[in-house]
């Protein structure tokens, strides 16, 4: 997400002034050398031997994807990273070893001379380091929750250019943070929490800071404004930072953060209110404790925001929303940053095209990124049909990218410049599957964002998909509903093989169609670079399902690119698919609108289980009328379509518990599938809840 080494912003070094918690570290010498005890239990490597015993590989963004929690014994190191490039994607699963206190040697992860090495989403118990770099560089340790290790982040020897954003290093025993002989590495939202030594630099290192862009810091539990208000001096209600820095030995956090929590982005490729009617929405979801800060940006320029109540312009008070629309603005990247104790968020751009027109058009913001994103189709051959792929680059330095549709290559190589925005036509192109491929100067994998823009009947009706992240594709994936029924619907599935034919790792793809619950439709092979499209006439019916494999048996389950693009009246509309192993128990949206002239909206809950009945609950705070809400049990691969009638207002919040279950007993909640679908004036629009 940011390239560290090219933000050379030195902190300074010394003792500082002590205000912070300081106890000069138990053992800061572990770590200078590799420790002899440690043999590694799992060794992973660029060509991703050595995941399969953990999780998956995926060799297009050499990522292994944890699939179990990790136990090893006192003085072992849980896994190794032995080439560069890798990335270990936690998953949420833990890692926990056998550290007592006494100095063993162990590492949770250990990084031995490599570069581009990103541990994220990771828990890790009870090493004696947490994570430890020796002479990486240019890493990233991303939302990790370290606990019970003597040393919880630990850099060292040459060390340089690394990420660490985002992490939880708490009630460890000797340091959070350890920097010995690095330089130019980058800490920023972090939660620092009840350990001896917060952070600590030293020996020759330089350049490392604490503090990204001069206003996002890290928290600091003995810097709180609630428990500490006489050191985290905060004369800007709800800016989120404190105004008094935060010292330690070897640096300094210039902009502390008020309350734990950090921040949270929501990312899109554009912002257009000259075509269009264009508003950005931000909502506070119901039940995340306290209101939050929304910043902003827009081409790199910071963007006012509406005030909510008495609070202060982008204040979001829990469980409630505001919108703001920008006269003449339009440029890209656009990204709203959330600043809180609970960044439990939901934004969304909602856009009327053309000004004055009804196309509704809803995209949520991106909040996963990748190196790699793809769609199943690209289409500028149709009558009528203008196509735009949009690519932005929301980095501090300029990206490299090719895009591909089918095997065909249409750009090879070239150049973004940082925090900029590009688009390409092909017209008379059409095919799929579509890819955007990024990387920096050096070769390695970078992240953007891309999404895809489309024009049809007459430039009146107004689509737009974000990439779908290559990362993240699997090989079931779902939608609430499926309609070739109603007057005016043309409704397709679209499946894509995600490998391409130059891919030194390719396969072919079989697939199976699900429509409430009985297979409609079954084939393959589609071959690398290809994709298929199915129809099937006189069907309305939810929930759908795609299981897709690499094997005419049906045996072997393979990632697939998958969406639904319908016609319906007027209007084109293109809904991807969704992961139904990612599937949750908690929903939301920023808005509903069943007010507005001509205007119908539904909110459509699926029911994903063959075997349990569940209850599901839809909420939301009406501008006028405040707390609304609807419950009602949903059959096995059953559904509900809710409405309220005369009704506007956000956020709008799904839930869903086992029949007869409770909401507050963690083992009742069940996953759901929920989208909302609009006809506004004759258009139609859907959107999944985040």
């Amino acid at each position: 997400m940011f390239r560290t080494s090219e933000r050379q912003v030195r902190t300074e070094r010394g003792e500082g002034n002590e205000q912070g918690r300081q106890k000069h570290p138990q053992f800061h010498l572990i770590g200078h050398v590799r420790p002899v005890a440690g043999a590694a239990v799992h060794n992973i490597a660029t060509d991703g031997s050595g995941c399969a015993a953990i999780g998956t590989w995926d060799a297009g963004t050499t990522t292994c994807t944890l699939t179990t929690d990790i136990t090893v014994s006192p003085g072992e190191y849980g896994i190794e990273v032995t080439g560069d490039n890798v990335t270990i994607q936690g998953a949420g699963h833990t890692i926990t070893g056998g550290y007592s206190g006494i100095s063993d040697g162990s590492n949770g992860v250990y990084v031995n001379g490599q570069v581009n090495v990103g541990v994220l989403n990771l828990n890790v118990r009870n090493f004696e380091v947490g994570i430890r770099y020796f002479g990486s560089s240019t890493g990233r340790i991303y939302g990790t929750d370290i606990r019970g290790c003597a040393y919880a982040v630990y850099l060292t020897q040459g060390s340089a250019g690394n990420a660490v954003f985002l992490n939880s290093l708490v009630d460890n025993v000797s340091t959070g943070a350890h920097v010995w002989n690095s330089n130019s590495n980058y800490f920023a939202v972090n939660n620092f929490v009840n350990n001896p030594t917060q952070a600590w630099v030293g020996g020759t290192s330089t350049g490392n800071s604490f503090t990204w862009g001069g206003v996002y810091g890290n928290y600091w539990d003995d810097w709180d404004s609630r428990s500490a208000p006489e050191n985290c001096v905060n004369n800007t209600p709800f800016d989120g930072s404190c105004v008094t820095p935060y010292n330690f030995t070897g640096g300094t956090d210039t902009s502390p953060l008020v309350l734990r929590g950090g921040v949270a982005r929501h990312d899109w490729s554009w912002y257009d209110n000259v075509g269009g009617d264009n508003w950005v929405l931000a909502a506070s979801r119901p039940g995340s404790y306290t209101g939050v800060m929304f910043d902003l940006m827009v081409g790199g320029t910071p963007q006012g925001l509406a005030a909510a109540g008495d609070a202060g312009p982008g204040y979001v008070p829990e469980g409630s929303a505001l919108y703001s629309k920008y006269s003449g603005l339009r440029d890209g990247p656009v990204t709203a940053f959330v600043r809180g104790e609970d960044t439990w968020t939901v934004a969304s751009q909602r856009t009327l095209w053309p000004k004055g027109g009804n196309s509704l058009e809803e995209v949520p913001g991106v909040m996963v990124m990748d190196q790699q994103l793809v769609w199943p189709w690209y289409d500028m051959q149709s009558s009528g049909y203008k196509n735009w792929i949009l690519v932005s680059n929301p980095n501090s330095y300029p990206v490299h990218y090719s895009i591909t549709i089918g095997n065909s290559v249409k750009v090879a190589d070239s150049i973004i410049a940082a925090g900029d925005s590009v688009n390409w036509q092909f017209p008379g192109e059409s095919g799929g599957p579509v890819r955007v491929t990024a990387w920096d100067d050096y070769g390695d994998p970078v992240y953007i964002m891309a999404s895809q823009r489309v024009l049809t009947n007459n430039d009146t009706a107004f689509n737009e998909v974000p990439g779908i992240p290559r990362s993240s594709l699997s090989g079931d994936n779902v939608w609430t509903w499926y309609d070739q029924m109603s007057p005016g619907a043309k409704n397709w599935v679209l499946i894509a093989n995600p490998t391409l034919a130059a891919d030194i790792i390719a396969y072919d793809v079989y697939y199976k169609i699900y429509i409430a619950g009985g297979e409609v439709d079954s084939g393959g092979p589609i071959a690398p670079g290809s994709s298929v499209a199915q129809a099937f006439p006189g069907t309305m019916d939810g929930p759908v399902e795609v299981r897709t494999y690499s094997d005419p048996g049906f045996a072997t389950p393979v990632p697939a690119i998958t969406s639904q693009r319908s016609i319906w009246g007027p209007s084109f509309e293109e809904v991807p698919g969704a992961d139904k192993g990612s599937l949750t128990h908690s929903i939301d949206w920023t808005w509903y609108d069943q007010k507005s002239p001509g205007v119908k909206n539904w909110v459509l809950v699926a029911n994903p289980s063959a075997a349990e009945t569940i209850t599901a609950t839809v909420t939301f705070s009406d501008v006028f009328w405040g707390p609304q809400m609807m419950s009602s049990d949903i059959a096995p691969g059953g559904r509900w379509t809710p409405a309220f009638n005369n009704r506007m207002g956000g956020p709008v919040h799904v839930q869903a518990v086992v029949q007869g279950g409770d909401w507050g007993v963690y083992g009742d909640r069940r996953e759901v599938i929920a989208t909302q679908r609009v006809l506004w004036n004759g258009y139609f629009n859907e959107v999944w809840g985040q």
